[in-house]
């Protein structure tokens, strides 16, 4: 899954667009949460349109994939007995995983190249 690196890229493109050290922004900022780096880097984007409105719709559902995947996917399946990877559950958790990780890719390459052009920019 691509949650945390893309958690990592959010908060290396908020602190690369914001006007001031870079060091210090990184410190004051590398505890956040998902969330709210997503909701900083929204507010902070608003008039660079950097990312599309579908792009932030998409990154406000990673916390909750995450989570999900974290907290809760053993859950929906584990209690179903000792043959867990025959149960509909199971395959259901699977299916999920496959169109959850497709879709974070996607989210994920956007950033990804955000990311290195700002750094790359950042250093001249």
């Amino acid at each position: 899954m691509f949650c945390q690196i893309i958690e990592s890229d959010i908060k290396i493109i908020y602190v690369n667009l914001l006007d001031q050290d870079k060091e210090v922004a990184w410190k004051l900022n590398e505890k956040e949460t998902l969330g709210s780096m997503i909701k900083k880097l929204q507010a902070l984007d608003k008039d660079n349109k950097l990312l599309s409105s579908d792009d932030y719709f998409l990154l406000h559902q990673v916390a909750g994939k995450r989570n999900h995947w974290c907290h809760q996917t053993y859950i929906n399946f584990l209690y179903t007995g000792d043959n867990f990877r025959n149960s509909t559950q199971y395959k259901e958790e699977c299916n999920r995983l496959l169109t959850d990780h497709q879709q974070l890719e996607k989210i994920y390459r956007v950033l990804e190249r955000m990311r290195i052009q700002l750094v790359r920019n950042n250093r001249k």
